[in-house]
């Protein structure tokens, strides 16, 4: 018998689990407390900064909040785009199965918030673009452009569907109310203030949304903590249980969890969702002056830091509270997705309200990121493709007006995407999985453009597709195994030595649960997902370098000396022209 699971018949009294998900009561006033916090509060804000506000008259003003927006509202607005249901409900139920080594990603944390202060964060600053994709075109050309706008596009439309699913399915698990009612209501109301509002009207909200969100899960902590007796049996129960094992040096790379995972794939790819991410930069730049942008990341850093290690702690407790009881191999749930929901209904179903609250705070982080997501979809669209393609010049009204439809129509779509996003798996890992399909792709053609001027015009475009095609081709491939149950990681040992639900006692748990071997399938497919937006940006780079010397000409090497990150500049000064308008330089 291993160390976890003598600690837990040692210190764990049985119990009975007589309730499954939907026996457990959501009472009229929790399902009024959510009606009235999310629902008519985002109705009024969006209404507010369309009509008794200053009129979102320009695109600068609809995307950008004019530049002129506080530091404290935007780095809320951040911190609460990040902080998704899909945090708030798939990060601690993948600490309970496992383990808490996605606290490593603090570190990724901290790469992130320096690479975006000195690399990428000052050439978006000085350019004065709308669109970060605007970059590539000035760099490179606008066929690159293109590519990278329509690769972002597709980024979105697979993630939204899992930002709507998951509050969704929070909702229908506690009330029985059918997912894709709930999933259509989440996206209409979204696109209701994000179409009128703009990004004020996003920004604002998500500043609300995220204190409801802060305030549920802090007091669902506090509950979960007198539930299991304290943070000393929390933290015992964790080590004893090795949730807490999160230092594995191992370098095989299709272990889920080790340190070299998190600390250079997730730093990747949260380089990729951040320093290059339209709906981040648009955020960063909507301040008025570059301090204010540097502090912004500097706070969102933090603040993202905080809000990753409650969640992880809300796991912990979690696990601390079912330790000798699994509620999913006991059957009162019917996946990981419901853990939390279970969780939270079971520990506060004797105060009114609370469990309505936490919904609340799940609908809140779901509409702060769906929100300013929505917001900058439309941005891309309509910069990148619309009045690229206009043959006539768009008036600030007409364009207002084209921006809310492409909330609309886009909203639309993520509702339709639900259905398919339903049936693929575990939530937390398609995420990440999904993400890198384009993310990885686009952060190499970021960084050919901005780190080195040896890389033209055909290595970036070609180098794109390459990395996206490839990595694509391993991807959904390795999605499609882990829904047919051939790909599983090993987790955690569970318990139900102590179960006794309807009369029946299940045998105790304390081997990973393997549907099928995963090492059957070829080493390619088994790669961890936190390597996928690293692997694209790799192969992304390599194609780009291979095919912009081989089509390389002499006056490729001179480039703007705006265009290209500081630290670029700096170490390849002989290759950058400065190309102001003082300047006469020909290659200019």
């Amino acid at each position: 018998m291993n160390i976890s699971t003598q600690f837990v018949e040692d210190t764990v009294q049985p119990f009975t689990l007589k309730s499954t998900i939907n026996n457990l009561s959501f009472s009229w006033f929790d399902a009024f407390i959510v009606f009235v916090t999310i629902f008519v509060f985002n109705v009024c804000m969006g209404v507010y900064f369309n009509y008794f506000t200053r009129k979102q008259s320009t695109t600068s003003e609809y995307l950008l909040g004019g530049r002129t927006m506080n530091v404290i509202p935007v780095v809320i607005s951040l911190v609460a785009s990040h902080t998704s249901a899909n945090t708030l409900l798939s990060v601690p139920a993948d600490v309970y199965r496992y383990g808490a080594a996605y606290l490593l990603g603090a570190i990724s944390t901290i790469i992130l918030t320096v690479v975006t202060i000195y690399v990428y964060l000052p050439v978006f600053f000085n350019l004065g673009i709308t669109s970060v994709y605007e970059y590539l075109e000035r760099r490179f050309d606008s066929r690159t452009r293109l590519l990278a706008s329509f690769l972002s596009i597709v980024s979105y439309i697979l993630y939204l569907p899992i930002v709507i699913y998951v509050p969704s399915l929070a909702f229908s698990a506690a009330t029985g109310v059918n997912v894709h009612f709930m999933a259509a209501s989440i996206c209409g109301l979204c696109i209701f203030y994000s179409a009128i509002g703009g990004l004020r009207a996003v920004i604002w909200t998500d500043a609300v949304q995220f204190m409801i969100a802060i305030l549920a899960v802090s007091l669902i902590c506090m509950m979960g903590l007198q539930s299991t007796g304290g943070f000393s049996v929390v933290w015992r129960k964790a080590i004893d249980s090795k949730r807490l094992d999160i230092f594995d040096f191992d370098m095989d790379p299709t272990k889920r969890d080790t340190f070299w995972s998190l600390a250079v794939g997730l730093t990747t790819q949260r380089v990729a969702t951040v320093a290059i991410s339209q709906n981040c930069m648009q955020k960063f730049l909507a301040v008025p002056t570059f301090r204010q942008s540097v502090l912004t990341v500097i706070y969102f850093g933090v603040g993202t830091i905080i809000i990753k290690t409650i969640t992880i702690f809300l796991g912990l407790l979690i696990y601390a509270e079912y330790s000798a009881c699994d509620p999913l191999s006991a059957q009162k749930i019917t996946t990981d997705n419901q853990l939390v929901t279970y969780f939270v209904m079971d520990v506060s179903k004797n105060i009114p309200g609370l469990p309505g609250l936490f919904i609340a705070g799940v609908f809140s982080a779901s509409l702060s990121t769906l929100s300013g997501d929505l917001n900058c979809l439309a941005g891309i669209i309509y910069e990148d493709f619309i009045v690229k393609l206009s043959n006539e010049k768009i008036s600030d009204k007409r364009a207002t007006t084209i921006l809310q439809l492409l909330v609309i129509i886009c909203g639309l779509i993520c509702t339709l995407m639900v259905y398919i996003v339903e049936h693929m798996g575990g939530l937390f890992s398609l995420g990440y999985s999904l993400s890198g399909v384009t993310t990885g792709a686009i952060l190499g053609m970021f960084t050919m453009g901005i780190f080195y001027p040896g890389f033209n015009a055909k290595g970036a475009f070609y180098g794109g597709l390459c990395g996206f095609i490839t990595i694509a081709c391993i991807i959904f491939p390795a999605q499609y195994y882990q829904m047919m149950g051939l790909l599983n990681y090993v987790s955690k040992p569970t318990s139900t030595k102590y179960c006794n639900v309807l009369n029946d006692t299940f045998p105790v748990t304390t081997t990973p649960r393997i549907l099928s071997p995963s090492t059957e399938l070829s080493f390619i497919f088994r790669i961890s997902f936190y390597y996928y937006c690293l692997m694209a940006t790799v192969i992304t780079l390599f194609f780009g370098l291979v095919i912009s010397t081989a089509t390389r000409r002499n006056n490729d090497q001179f480039v703007d000396r705006k265009l290209i990150s500081p630290l670029g500049y700096t170490l390849l000064q002989s290759e950058v022209k400065d190309c102001s308008k003082n300047s006469m330089t020909k290659q200019c």
